[in-house]
């Protein structure tokens, strides 16, 4: 395994070269064929008035690529914006690099802090405009600020990312093209948060289209709402923007007039009932080539919505052209590998963020009081990981050789790496497992070998679970039947999950673990940092609003841990985020939040032969929202040749 990380650490220095960006000055630039004809029309300025003065270069991976061709992928169900935004709306002021290793400036054309990590001072690109043609300036951001975030009707408190010491940032415009986010204490981590794809929300409200839906900017707004059918202003702002403060949420990409940043432009809203989604390019895109060709390379996005086997049947009949989400689900590889000549593809690897790569949580803030109480007991969990037969369920799988029983854990990879973290409680031994069961007085009822609670009544509780992840959770929960526990499995959709877990309403949920790599951000595994902490939704509620009816003060060591999350994202210094880090792990790893699996050593993508400037490795996981690191809009394609 060690020679496989470092030939993949190897690859991936050598792309960091490849992918080294730079500024150019807008002058003598070229473009796509259907833009240079409505160029000649007269129905669009050429493209160095399009263009900011100084756009942002991007070297391609392999070589300049051709104007035209479609990209298609496949979405699963109406809830899967989240492809969206990996491929064509990962655009904030900054991102990250393509090896994950640092934040870079993207729409911003530089940021500077202060020393003390309070002021942040970003410099835009004169002349850059949204993909209608008016220009993006620095009033864009602070109308976000002001008529948005600060906002009690639309932001009912700011992000806990926008926070500092309890308080939100505040911005101030220093001219038309500059501006500081301003915080009252240290903000060490602000860089890396503004490159996480929610950090898109600054750069996501265009004045000009918006204001029109706000009466203090428009008079007559009632008769528009009237028009719309909404019942006032802030319904008519969330039906023609969508879901306020959360770029992470599918409301978002309804309405194709939004105007945009992003290379694509949607020619369709992406609605429940949506069965294909496409885009076309913007033609005010900011980005050019190492050539000063304006990108996108490629024309038009196609996104046909299935659910699973749908999408497995267009990988395997090479009707996708590059993805890697929902392809590598355990289960399609050989059924991709046995069509592959045929459908005229490859794959491509992929170096997962996940420590686990699916997890048991137990909802250890559980309304009911008395599983409550049982979820939160340490030996119960670890009766629950040691009754599971990871050698078993690794055999089961298909690349059983790239598999190992790991917990939730930092990965091999990543600095904060601990063995005993990463192996505690792995053991497959019933006996253990049932003793420690016994040992919480957990008797089993001599007519129905069920275990019984305190009250007298059966220890019941279901798993909560995707239908792809099926057939590896349903012998677990066997084997916990043995053990004489009451766990039944209900299969939900991904939008039914999300809305049972964000209110409390679960009682344990499969699912996969982040935070294999990217430990100080995708940390919700590790401490309740955020609601995708699944174990203690509840404990993420009473962070932001101790009224809350669904709120509960953590105990003391989630506590300790918090504050400590506090005490390092107020500093800048890598070795005192590294040091606060590890005493947070050292606490996540006595606490056992979560019940890992096992730990994939790498995954795959699929890419077309005729599909180029894919890189042969790439990171995958959320805080690095795959592909989109890599640039696609240095993506193109080669038609195949006609008979």
């Amino acid at each position: 395994m060690l020679f496989r990380i470092v030939r993949c650490c190897i690859i991936l220095a050598v792309l960091l070269v490849l992918f080294a960006g730079r500024e150019s000055r807008a002058a003598g630039f070229d473009q796509a064929p259907s833009l240079a004809a409505l160029v000649r029309s007269g129905d669009l300025p050429p493209a160095h008035e399009r263009l900011p003065t100084t756009p942002l270069l991007v070297r391609a991976i392999q070589r300049p690529g051709r104007y035209g061709g479609v990209w298609r992928m496949g979405m699963r169900g109406n809830r899967d914006h989240a492809l969206i935004i990996r491929t064509m709306g990962y655009e904030n002021l900054v991102r990250w690099d393509p090896l994950w290793a640092r934040v870079i400036p993207n729409i911003a054309a530089s940021v500077t802090p202060n020393e003390e990590y309070t002021r942040y001072r970003f410099r835009l690109r004169p002349g850059m405009r949204w993909s209608d043609g008016e220009p993006f300036t620095a009033r864009d951001i602070l109308f976000w600020y002001e008529d948005v975030l600060m906002n009690p009707d639309l932001t009912k408190s700011p992000p806990e990312w926008l926070t500092a010491g309890g308080r939100p940032v505040s911005v101030e415009v220093v001219d038309e093209f500059c501006l500081d986010f301003v915080f009252d204490k240290p903000y060490g981590l602000f860089l890396r948060r503004l490159a996480h794809p929610l950090g898109a929300e600054p750069t996501s409200y265009p004045m000009h289209y918006l204001s029109q839906f706000m009466p203090r900017y428009n008079p007559d707004v009632e008769a528009l709402c009237k028009k719309e059918g909404v019942a006032d202003w802030t319904a008519l702002f969330a039906k023609k923007f969508g879901a306020v403060g959360n770029y992470d949420d599918p409301s978002r990409f309804r309405n194709p007039d939004l105007p945009t940043l992003h290379p694509w432009v949607q020619d369709t809203g992406y609605t429940e009932k949506s069965t294909e989604l496409t885009a076309h390019r913007n033609p005010y895109y900011w980005k050019v080539d190492a050539l000063g060709r304006q990108l996108p390379y490629i024309d038009e996005l196609h996104f046909a919505i299935t659910d699973q086997t749908g999408l497995e049947r267009m990988a395997a009949a090479g009707e996708i052209d590059m993805q890697n989400r929902h392809i590598a689900e355990e289960g399609n590889r050989r059924l991709l590998e046995k069509h592959m000549a045929d459908g005229g593809y490859h794959f491509f690897r992929t170096l997962p963020s996940r420590s686990s790569t699916y997890t048991v949580c137990l909802n250890m803030t559980h309304r009911d009081p008395v599983l409550r109480k049982i979820f939160d007991e340490l030996d119960f969990r670890r009766a629950l990981s040691h009754g599971i037969d990871r050698a078993a369920l690794i055999a089961m799988q298909q690349q059983p050789e790239i598999l190992q029983p790991y917990q939730v854990a930092p990965r091999p990879e990543s600095p904060f790496y601990r063995e005993r973290m990463a192996t505690q409680y792995l053991e497959y031994d019933p006996a253990l497992a049932g003793s420690l069961l016994d040992g919480l007085g957990l008797a089993r009822n001599p007519e129905t070998s069920i275990r019984m609670l305190p009250d007298g009544s059966p220890l019941a509780f279901e798993v909560l679970c995707q239908t792809p992840y099926l057939p590896l959770l349903k012998p677990i929960v066997q084997g916990w039947r043995e053990l004489g526990l009451d766990v039944t499995v209900r299969v939900v959709s991904r939008s039914e999950e999300y809305a049972l877990k964000d209110t409390n309403r679960h009682d344990a949920l499969f699912v996969g673990a982040e935070g294999g790599l990217d430990v100080l951000l995708e940390n919700q595994f590790y401490l309740p940092s955020n609601i995708e902490a699944v174990y203690g939704v509840a404990w993420v509620l009473w962070q932001t609003d101790h009224d809350n009816p669904m709120a509960m003060r953590p105990p003391p060591r989630v506590m300790e841990q918090l504050n400590l999350y506090d005490d390092l994202k107020s500093t800048g210094s890598p070795a005192e985020q590294t040091r606060i880090m590890n005493a947070i792990l050292d606490i996540a790893e006595e606490q056992f939040y979560a019940i890992g699996l096992f730990l994939r050593e790498h995954g795959y993508g699929l890419v077309r032969n005729n599909f180029h400037n894919v890189p042969e490795l790439m990171p995958y996981g959320w805080s690095y929202p795959t592909p989109a690191p890599t640039n696609p809009s240095q993506y193109y394609t080669i038609p195949p040749v006609q008979n």
